[in-house]
């Protein structure tokens, strides 16, 4: 892998979560028919992440959420397509202009609320037939005490998340409990976007190895696989449980959920 001399400390070690979520994102464009001509990744806190996505082919651009990180991956690429973020989040597409975008977990976990509308604007600029690869943390046990991120995502919630403008085509899980502790150590006590020194990369090898006996669970670190259709709100017309059928209403979300009819059972 041969990186700018700029990127020396920002290599495949940097982190094992970051590897893991990487090596999820390869898998899914693994899967994808035809070559990526046009890709994008968003808000990942290594350019080495940025450079393997760019050694899988086609034409790949990078969004950085922070002009400080702006600078620092611009210049270990040594490139000109790395742009940032508009004050609200917007990217800065056109239409419909990449076959795929890939956002990663740092930037879906900064603040959950945001969500939402990152996956809307995602749709807007992939092409018809695209698709979307992202990483969550996944809802578990506990799952918001083990994880340090906040609370995390179920299947069927990434389901109801995305089924406007998505289908789900697959999941991959990574970063079992140990590996996850050291996660949220590290958090706590490092800078997340420095390299991690020597004691904690032991750190996570030790939790790989002992992760090797949790074979039987799913990792904290789930990977989305989606593909993009036409977006179409899908909303449910929700009535008391007390009462009766006959008050159902048909609503239509062209007319911003305005009741077109009104069933009456006799």
């Amino acid at each position: 892998m041969q990186f700018h001399a700029e990127n020396t400390s920002e290599d495949i070690t940097y982190a094992f979560p970051l590897q893991r979520e990487v090596k999820a994102v390869l898998h899914f464009l693994g899967l994808r028919r035809g070559a990526v001509r046009t890709g994008l990744d968003v808000g990942f806190t290594n350019s080495w992440a940025s450079q393997t996505f760019r050694q899988t082919g086609g034409y790949w651009m990078t969004v950085e959420m922070t002009h400080q990180r702006l600078g620092r991956v611009a210049g270990a690429l040594g490139e000109d397509t790395v742009l940032a973020a508009g004050k609200g989040g917007e990217l800065p597409f056109d239409d419909k202009q990449f076959d795929v975008v890939v956002v990663s977990c740092a930037m879906l976990t900064a603040n959950p609320a945001t969500v939402p509308a990152i996956l809307r604007e995602c749709h807007r600029i992939i092409k018809v037939g695209g698709h979307l690869v992202f990483t969550v943390t996944r809802q578990k046990l506990h799952a918001s005490a083990l994880s340090g991120a906040g609370a995390g995502y179920s299947e069927a919630e990434m389901f109801r998340l995305l089924r406007d403008g998505f289908d789900v085509l697959g999941f991959r899980y990574s970063c079992r409990f140990w590996v996850q502790m050291v996660r949220r150590w590290e958090l706590r006590h490092n800078d997340p976007s420095a390299a991690p020194g020597l004691g904690t990369r032991l750190f996570y090898t030790l939790a790989k190895c002992i992760d090797l006996f949790l074979f039987f669970t799913k990792g904290y670190q789930m990977t989305v696989f989606c593909h993009r259709k036409g977006w179409r709100e899908r909303r449910s017309s929700l009535i008391p449980s007390a009462a009766p059928v006959s008050e159902a209403i048909l609503c239509d979300p062209r007319r911003n959920g305005k009741s077109i009819a009104a069933i009456r059972f006799k």
